[in-house]
This record gives C-alpha cells, sequence and structure tokens, in this order.
C-alpha cells in the first residue's frame, strides 16, 4: 500500500485573531497562521499595592523602584497604588511619560519654563535645576521648543510643584503631609547621561534635610522603569523586580 506524504504547510506568525480574508490569502501560498493572543486583564498583586503604597505614606520620604521588561505590570500596579493612595486621602499625582501630556498639564497660552511652576520663584528655580533645566536661557524658552527629553524633564518638575504647593489640594496641609509622586516611563526618553543627572538630582531633592528658611517637603517617588541602570543611580530605598503576569497563548490555525 503507498503512503501519501502530507503536504507541509509554513507557519506565519501574526499578532492578533486572522480575519477570514488573511486565511484566504495565505491558503492561495500553502501557508498557515499561528496566532498570538496575549490576555487583556492583567492580575494585580495587593501585596506589592500594599507595600509600596505603605513605604511611601509613612516614614521619611522613601523612593520606591518598580523594575521589569515590558508587560510585566508596571503600569498596572502603579495605576493600582495611585488609586490606593487616592482611597487613603495622600495627596498624589501620577504622571504617564510614555504618554501625550494631560490636558492639565498643558497651558491654555504659550509660557516660559519658569512661568509653567507654581510657587515661589526660589523654589522653581529649584526645580528647574534639580531635573536639569536650569540654565538661564532654558528657562526663558516656550515649552514647545523643548526635546523630548526636556519636555519630559519638564514635565516632573511642574508635577513635583504642583504637589508641593499648598493651593493643588482643598484641606489645609502642613510641611510634613505626605506627597507622592508617580511617574510610569521614568527616563525612558532620556540618552544614559541625563538619566543620570535627573537620578542623581531626584535623590538629593527627596532626601534633603530641612533648614529653618528651607523645610524640607514630604515627597516620595514612585518610579516604574525597564531599565536597570537607574537603580544603582537612584539609590532607592525599595526596589521591586515585577515578572510578566500573564502568559501569551499560541494558537495553531492551517488555512
Amino acid at each position: 500500500m503507498r503512503h501519501t506524504a502530507s503536504p507541509i504547510i509554513r507557519i506565519v506568525p501574526i499578532a492578533g485573531t486572522a480575519t477570514h480574508r488573511l486565511l484566504r490569502t495565505l491558503a492561495g501560498f500553502g501557508l498557515g497562521v499561528r496566532e498570538h493572543v496575549p490576555q487583556t486583564h492583567p492580575r494585580i498583586d495587593t501585596t506589592i499595592i500594599h507595600q509600596i503604597t505603605a513605604a511611601a505614606s509613612h516614614g521619611p520620604p522613601r523612593i520606591i523602584l518598580l523594575q521589569g521588561e515590558s508587560g510585566c505590570g508596571k503600569s498596572t500596579h502603579l495605576r493600582a497604588a495611585h488609586r490606593a493612595l487616592a482611597q487613603q486621602h495622600v495627596p498624589s499625582r501620577l504622571l504617564d511619560l510614555g504618554a501625550w501630556p494631560r490636558a492639565d498639564e498643558i497651558q491654555p497660552t504659550p509660557t516660559t519654563l519658569i512661568d509653567r511652576l507654581p510657587g515661589p520663584r526660589r523654589d522653581a528655580l529649584a526645580l528647574l535645576s534639580a531635573v536639569g533645566l536650569g540654565d538661564a536661557l532654558l528657562m526663558a524658552q516656550s515649552p514647545d521648543t523643548l526635546s523630548e527629553g526636556q519636555s519630559a524633564r519638564l514635565r516632573i518638575a511642574c508635577a513635583v510643584a504642583s504637589l508641593l504647593s499648598r493651593r493643588t489640594f482643598n484641606r489645609p496641609q502642613t510641611d510634613q503631609t505626605p506627597r507622592v509622586l508617580l511617574i510610569d516611563e521614568f527616563a525612558s526618553v532620556l540618552d544614559r547621561t541625563n538619566a543620570r543627572t535627573l537620578c542623581q538630582s531626584l535623590a538629593k531633592l527627596v532626601r534633603r534635610k530641612s533648614t529653618r528658611t528651607a523645610p524640607s517637603p514630604r515627597l516620595s517617588l514612585i518610579l516604574a522603569t525597564a531599565h536597570d541602570d537607574v537603580e544603582h543611580w537612584l539609590a532607592p530605598d525599595l526596589t521591586l523586580r515585577l515578572h510578566p503576569i500573564w502568559e501569551a497563548q499560541d494558537h495553531g490555525r492551517a488555512a
């Protein structure tokens, strides 16, 4: 009895689900499809949320770092931490440097860098210097003339200034009221030289000692990044390395 060899079908990987049109097209070339369909509802580890929110809102100011590759759940946990802090009535702000600025980050009329920051001029100068924007000529420029990296640093300075401004919140605050800034995609769009300078400056700002004329703000940072080098530059008080919280599912289908 003669056995007929089965035809060999070459499988083409695609992202998402194959349409009937695509299957018919590939069938004409003797090809099949392997679909790559990741789960869309990552799991939130409540232990991590409790750990980072407690560390940020109690005790001395702290720097908390969430590290991990893309898709491990850093952004998901950062948003969950922001919601938890809001429920605890801890003044906080979530800044996503990987997304376009929100409406409340954009001034309705053109302005200069020094005018973008609320609060006393001395504090605005210190914040701009802390993020590497302390050059006098640069402070006179409009934000829309900045590079991508400079814009990211300005957004950080504005977020810190907004958090430290008592006018931002409806209830009275003392200098010891905890404030938490959460930053997603931290230092992702910066070259590594500027990233190192930003890390060291922010660490110095958070750990600044109080003086009679310049009280130290009660500011903690929760930063999420895929870069490993920032840990050495920040010297964080707590580092959590996240791993992928879902497994991609491959479904093979012959056209």
